[in-house]
């Protein structure tokens, strides 16, 4: 029911131990630990009733002991004969190995666990419920646990699961408003320059935000889900530049075997300078299958439609097939691919294009409270017809990369708030001069995970 190979760990830990003892001792201790080892193996296969019979053969400990290694050898065969009895459908008996457990261990995070998935599989969502709470509240809780708690306690068809995090933090950006990178553009043979007004602009920032969501579970294999972005980034001194993004993304979850497919819509709109700039409506067909227990892939297909308020003729039909593969090198390290078409028809033929983006990104976590990240991404545009300015069809090329560290707090005695650190560069190579601008923007952010 829980993930065994931490016990393995275990284990081995114990077998150094071994050699402190006496022959007769090691000789026991020996016969346990092997037999432990295969009881592991069976469960793996779901051979619940083969482990059971091998853990009741195994030589009897001395549950009066004082020593630290046999002490722990009787709580892994609690646990072990926990799971067994929970393969084979003996829950009060899985229950009471569980309960044992807690008892004798009350900081130890994965009896609570297991206890909760089968109050969960009989009903017994509130008893579930108040075990989550107790587990939330254990002061060795590691945040990756924290993190899995929360979605564990989603299976409950009679309540609403929402999350709130809060953000703020500060901004240094050297390019406010993507101002073109040249000082000059060639238009019919004569050079126009640019006035100071048009060039890059340095400014410091405030950024508020809010991220939120809520989920209702249907049954135990689909799930109806909204989730909210609020990001504002405001500079006094350029009050032009200040932008906000307010994105709303529903969805419906369903299993299908192993994988999972989902049709997910989307409403967002950016303003720029207190102006509405964008509305942008979706439509998004995801399936997510694992090719292994390493490797996830989800193909989308989404149909998208910007409108620009202030310019009609931007404004565009998207087709964007996509595809995402997240490949866990190991538990420390995730890569992460991505790559998309976009195909879009405009009203005015000068601003369609097709582009074509490749990302790559890695997430690499140094301990349980620090996790470092890293993201490129290369985009090209190709638009299909010449600007009557510049009797040429535009091409960009467009680079992005963000690295960034997320730390959490809990060391010094705050486990809901997280530091960010990082670095955002954004840069467009584009056969038109007006068009070539590159961003940089250093951030410093406290997350708050309010609930």
């Amino acid at each position: 029911m829980h993930n065994l190979r931490q016990f393995a760990a275990i284990f081995t830990l114990v077998w150094g131990l071994i050699c402190s003892f006496d022959a007769r001792s090691e000789q026991d201790l020996r016969a346990i630990h092997t037999e432990l080892l295969e009881s592991i193996n069976l469960l793996k296969d779901k051979k619940y009733a083969e482990a059971c019979v091998k853990l009741k053969l195994l030589p009897t400990l001395d549950e009066s002991s004082n020593d630290p290694i046999v002490k722990q050898l009787q709580l892994n065969i609690y646990y072990i004969q926990g799971q067994c009895f929970a393969g084979l459908g003996l829950y009060d008996d899985a229950k009471n190995y569980f309960q044992v457990l807690i008892e004798e261990d009350p900081e130890q995070a994965r009896p609570y666990l297991d206890l909760a998935i089968i109050h969960q599989y009989l009903g017994e969502f509130d008893l579930a419920e108040d075990i989550y709470e107790r587990v939330l509240d254990l002061n060795s809780l590691e945040p990756d646990v924290h993190k899995k708690v929360l979605e564990m306690r989603k299976v409950n068809p009679e309540k609403l699961q929402y999350n709130l995090e809060l953000l703020t933090g500060l901004l240094v950006d050297n390019n406010l408003v993507n101002s073109p990178s040249a000082a000059s553009v060639v238009i019919y043979g004569k050079e126009f320059f640019f006035n100071e007004n048009l060039r890059p602009t340095e400014a410091n920032g405030v950024f508020v935000g809010a991220n939120a969501s809520i989920s209702k579970l249907l049954d135990n294999d689909k799930r109806l889900s909204l989730k909210m972005n609020i990001a504002s980034s405001n500079y006094l001194n350029k009050p032009d530049g200040n932008t906000l993004l307010v994105d709303f993304v529903g969805g419906y979850h369903a299993k299908l075997g192993q994988s999972e497919y989902g049709i997910e819509p989307r409403f967002a709109s950016v303003s720029i300078g207190g102006e509405a700039l964008l509305n942008i409506a979706s439509l998004g067909a995801r399936f997510t299958t694992f090719l292994n227990n390493k490797i996830r892939v989800s193909p989308m297909l989404e149909y998208a439609k910007y409108d620009y308020t202030s310019s009609f003729d931007r404004s565009a039909d998207v087709i964007r097939p996509q595809v995402l593969v997240n490949y866990s090198y190991s538990q420390k390290l995730m890569i992460i691919g991505v790559w998309s078409m976009n195909l879009a028809s405009a009203k005015e033929k000068q601003n369609s294009y097709t582009g074509l983006r490749y990302e790559i990104g890695t997430r690499y976590r140094y301990n349980s409270n620090l996790m470092f990240g890293a993201d490129y991404s290369l985009n090209t545009l190709d638009f299909d017809e010449q600007l009557d300015a510049f009797d040429v069809k535009r091409a960009d090329t467009r680079h992005s990369f963000n690295i960034n560290s997320s730390l959490n707090l809990k060391g010094l005695g705050f486990p809901r708030l997280t530091l960010d650190v990082g670095i955002n560069h954004f840069q467009n190579d584009s056969n038109i001069g007006l068009y070539a601008n590159q961003r940089t923007q250093f951030y410093s952010l406290v997350r708050y995970a309010a609930f």
